[in-house]
């Protein structure tokens, strides 16, 4: 079992969404099974692949370890429910209290809705939350997950802690993203990026470049270069491969000031 070399391009490898919905858990990933068998994200996945969204698991801290419950939602079908966070590419962040088999199709309707691209100037997605970064660390589907994204997740929130940063940039962990051989994967929102290949070492510098005041940074998800380094970059949610592999080398976005801060702007 190999990983991707680190000279291998990784631009191109995300597959087209336009939108990335997380259905909160009780369980961090590295307690999911190998294969997570939930019927209500298989519910809502065939109800949003359609128009171009993507449906995975997701823990949070602040989700609580187990909310009192031993049991995964997923196991418990007849009262399966998650509270639901989803980032757009237009309009980026929205949160939904609850999930259920009750409530499904008004939360994909709603979902869809916030995929649209809205007339007129449209949302800046920067301003719309806090900066997430969230790390597969899906063991159980595949060792390099739990090897490194555990020590990826591990560094982040250290670094996060080191800065005084925990009230404007989260740290979770994700189910299976795809790219094993890429591991750690992290995502990125309300950005929307896909990286790769992250190792602790990386870690500084990638929540350094992407804690940059987000009110002077002049990004748009559909034509702004990656902001952290090329070579870990997978892609973007909006752009399909192609368009993520164009995006490389076409240099660095633009900032109305040039110091980088820990500290990212909700303004």
């Amino acid at each position: 079992m190999s990983s991707a070399s680190p000279t291998e391009p990784l631009a191109g490898t995300v597959g087209y969404h336009n939108t990335y919905i997380l259905l909160h858990t009780r369980v961090p990933p590295p307690l999911f099974p190998a294969k997570v068998s939930s019927k209500l994200q298989r519910a809502l996945m065939l109800r949003t692949i359609r128009w171009g969204g993507n449906v995975n698991l997701a823990w949070l801290p602040e989700d609580g370890e187990y909310r009192g419950s031993t049991t995964p939602e997923w196991e418990d079908p007849e009262r399966e429910a998650y509270r639901v966070s989803a980032f757009s590419v237009h309009r980026g962040y929205l949160d939904i209290p609850q999930l259920s088999m009750e409530n499904i199709d008004e939360v994909a309707e709603t979902l869809q809705r916030h995929s649209q691209r809205p007339e007129g100037m449209g949302a800046d997605i920067l301003a719309t939350s806090p900066l997430y970064f969230y790390v597969c660390t899906h063991g159980e589907r595949d060792c390099r997950c739990r090897d490194t994204g555990s020590a990826v997740f591990a560094a982040l929130q250290q670094e996060v802690k080191k800065h005084n940063l925990g009230d404007t940039v989260k740290v979770g962990g994700v189910g299976h993203v795809g790219g094993h051989k890429y591991a750690a994967n992290v995502l990125v929102f309300p950005y929307g990026d896909w990286l790769g290949n992250i190792k602790p070492e990386h870690v500084p510098e990638l929540v350094a470049r992407m804690c940059r005041p987000r009110s002077k940074l002049q990004f748009n998800p559909l034509n702004s270069p990656p902001i952290h380094s090329e070579n870990l970059w997978r892609g973007r949610m909006g752009l399909d491969k192609e368009e993520q592999k164009r995006l490389v080398g076409s240099g660095e976005p633009k900032t109305i000031e040039t110091s980088l801060s820990p500290h990212p702007s909700r303004s």
